[in-house]
């Protein structure tokens, strides 16, 4: 018997049995059912909504205040960001420079 067959046939078992559970419950009380269905969707609805949004309303707008947007577009941009100055920078130096001069002069060419 192979090791995935036992795992797999008790899910398809418990699977056909909630089904026929839920289809002989929806036979017997299908009003209460379908309240309860219902009901179980419209909180998993909401809950989604709020885990999404914040809020449960997905449109509920909060009143916004009034914002400036032109005046401080316009006062924000500049022709040129500054440069970030970073603690660590690469300082030329003359290392290397003899060296080359004197190959070139050789008709050596660096490579």
């Amino acid at each position: 018997m192979p090791k995935r067959f036992l795992p797999y046939s008790l899910m398809v078992v418990l699977l056909l049995l909630a089904a026929f559970g839920f289809a002989f419950r929806l036979y017997t009380n299908p009003i209460n059912t379908l309240l309860v269905i219902g009901l179980a969707a419209i909180v998993l609805f909401f809950v989604n909504q709020y885990l999404k949004t914040g809020r449960f309303m997905p449109n509920a707008r909060t009143p916004k205040k009034p914002t400036e947007k032109a005046a401080s577009k316009t006062a924000k941009r500049h022709s040129h960001t500054p440069r970030k100055q970073y603690p660590f920078q690469v300082i030329e130096g003359q290392k290397g420079k003899a060296k080359n001069k004197e190959k070139v002069k050789d008709g050596n060419f660096p490579q």
